[in-house]
C-alpha cells in the first residue's frame, strides 16, 4: 500500500504520494525543462519514465553492448538456477582441468 504526505519545499506545500517509502520533496521544473535534485545525485545516470502517476526516475548502469547478453532475462534466470544449485551444495569440484574434461565427456556419453 502506498503512502501519502504533505510536503513543504521552498515555501510551497504539495501533496505527494509514493509507494516505496523513499524520501519525497517537491521541485519546480525550470523554463528549460530542468530539475535540480541535489549534490547527492550528481553524476548518476537515470532513466526517465512517464507513468500515469507522474515522472519516475530510476538509476541505471550503462552496460557495454558486448556484455548485454549477461543481463537478458533468459541469462539471469539461468544465473538464479545456478545460485540455487550452489546454495544446496549441488556442485562438483575437480582437481585439474583434465579431470573436469573427463567428467564432461562422461556426461556426454550418458
Amino acid at each position: 500500500m502506498g503512502q501519502a504526505e504533505v510536503v513543504e519545499s521552498g515555501g510551497k506545500v504539495g501533496f505527494a504520494h509514493y509507494s516505496r517509502g523513499e524520501s519525497v520533496a517537491t521541485k519546480t521544473i525550470d523554463e528549460k525543462g530542468r530539475v535540480t535534485l541535489g549534490k547527492q545525485f550528481a553524476g548518476r545516470e537515470v532513466a526517465i519514465e512517464a507513468t500515469p502517476e507522474g515522472v519516475l526516475l530510476r538509476y541505471v548502469v550503462a552496460v557495454p553492448a558486448d556484455q548485454a547478453w549477461f543481463w537478458s532475462e533468459r541469462w539471469q534466470k539461468m544465473e538464479r538456477e545456478v545460485d540455487g544449485h550452489v546454495a544446496r551444495g549441488q556442485v562438483t569440484t575437480h582437481e585439474s582441468p583434465e579431470a573436469l574434461a573427463e567428467h564432461l565427456e562422461r556426461l556426454d556419453e550418458s
